[in-house]
């Protein structure tokens, strides 16, 4: 019998009260080897992960690979195939080369090179990922972007990499996680500042797919380390989601700037930050898989209030820094939809990418195209409908709608309605 599931009979059986069937003589040498089996072995090792394993586990099962001579699909690939060509000549090794920059190259790079298996892809992507610690950031949140971005880059690269180059990039990857940690409080010396757009929503995220990528992680060289995989997961869910501990507010870190219907109160500003959400919530859900938005809701609504918040020609509505502008990211999360909420996104996207009413909005905020690749499938037999409610109401948000149809010349009014106690940590 394996340890682990030694242990979880040991631990079913004391629960249950079965002890007792230990006989006397035998209690000493029982207790003494469960201490070692509790103590030693369930928390020395850890259960080596077999990579790819946040996105896909091959690239064949991913639907911008299995649709790749048709369209979108094909344009997407040749796109990341353009790009990862034009950084081929650069050199990772080069200090005055943007840090962000970098880790947005090594990304594209190692995507390529699961889409075509070509070495000179898997080389350079490669010398980017041992070369991760080399450069500045220049701008706030470029040290959590690049987290985000050099876990997928290892992810996808890991089996390419001999042992010792393994180990290398591992803990310069668990570095750069620790360093992002304490940047989103000064290492416990800031309690109160959130600068949700910049450092902190994309941090959060990215906090969550390290944990993810490197949950086997054990730190074997006593690097000096002030976090673990564990703490840096539990970032991007208990934190995020339910009670952020690295804050006093008392909340939840999107309940910080998200009313509880998942209306955005800082405006436009989301666009700095939803890319690294949808890679998050597609990641938690194939590496743990499930459905992010089944385990934590706010999640779901927080991607797709552009649904009932919008004018009835689905351009966003004036609130803070928005105004007629096209949003479309929702096809970074369709896929983690249910049918209803599937066929409701679909003609929002569709009629939002395809209006001309206002002909010098270009869709900005839309997805990434390197995610969409990987988890966009091809949604043309699903019908396209509106919900069958229309003015949405919530006593515990501040925005309410009055909708008369889903006509693009319906009657439509907003209302801000502040609910008792709630703020927007913006003076926005």
């Amino acid at each position: 019998m394996a340890a682990n599931q030694l242990k979880d009979v040991i631990k079913k059986n004391i629960k249950r009260g079965q002890m007792d069937l230990i006989k006397p003589h035998t209690t000493g040498i029982f207790l003494l080897f469960l201490l070692i089996l509790l103590l030693g072995v369930g928390t020395s090792t850890a259960q080596a992960l077999t990579h790819p394993c946040l996105l896909f586990n091959n690239i064949t099962e991913t639907p911008g690979y299995q649709h790749r001579t048709e369209s979108p699909w094909s344009s997407w690939e040749s796109s990341i195939i353009s790009f990862a060509d034009s950084v081929l000549s650069k050199d990772f090794s080069d200090p005055n080369w943007e840090a962000g920059s970098k880790a947005t190259a090594a990304r594209t790079l190692a995507l390529a090179y699961q889409i075509t298996g070509i070495i000179t892809y898997a080389e350079k992507a490669k010398e980017a990922l041992l070369n991760m610690d080399i450069g500045d950031f220049s701008y706030l949140g470029g040290r959590e972007s690049a987290l985000e971005k050099y876990s997928l880059c290892y992810d996808w690269m890991q089996p390419y990499l001999n042992s010792t180059e393994d180990e290398t990039i591992r803990d310069k990857l668990a570095t750069l996680a620790d360093e992002v940690y304490y940047e989103l409080n000064k290492g416990g010396a800031d309690l109160e500042s959130v600068y949700f757009t910049t450092i902190h929503a994309p941090g959060y995220s990215a906090m969550g797919i390290a944990g993810c990528v490197l949950s086997d992680y054990t730190n074997p060289n006593n690097l000096s380390l002030n976090s673990t995989p564990s703490d840096w997961y539990k970032v991007g869910t208990e934190y995020l989601f339910v009670n952020d501990s690295l804050h006093n507010w008392n909340k939840s870190l999107i309940n910080m700037t998200f009313d509880s219907s998942g209306k955005y109160t800082q405006g436009r500003y989301k666009f700095y930050f939803i890319d690294d959400f949808l890679w998050w919530f597609q990641v938690y859900s194939h590496f743990n898989n499930e459905n992010i938005f089944d385990v934590y809701p706010i999640a779901m609504k927080a991607v797709t209030s552009e649904l009932w918040d919008s004018l009835p020609n689905r351009y966003s509505a004036n609130y803070g820094t928005y105004g007629q502008v096209k949003v479309d990211y929702h096809r970074g999360i369709i896929n983690l939809l249910d049918d209803n909420y599937k066929k409701y996104m679909l003609t929002h996207d569709d009629i939002i990418e395809n209006s001309e009413l206002l002909p010098y909005v270009k869709s900005e905020d839309s997805a990434e195209i390197s995610l969409l690749y990987l988890i966009y499938n091809n949604y043309s037999t699903i019908p396209r409908e509106n919900p069958s409610w229309t003015s949405h109401f919530d006593p515990t948000s501040f925005y309410q709608v009055f909708r008369g149809s889903w006509q693009n010349d319906s009657d439509w009014l907003s209302l801000i309605t502040w609910p008792e106690g709630f703020e927007t940590t913006s003076n926005r």
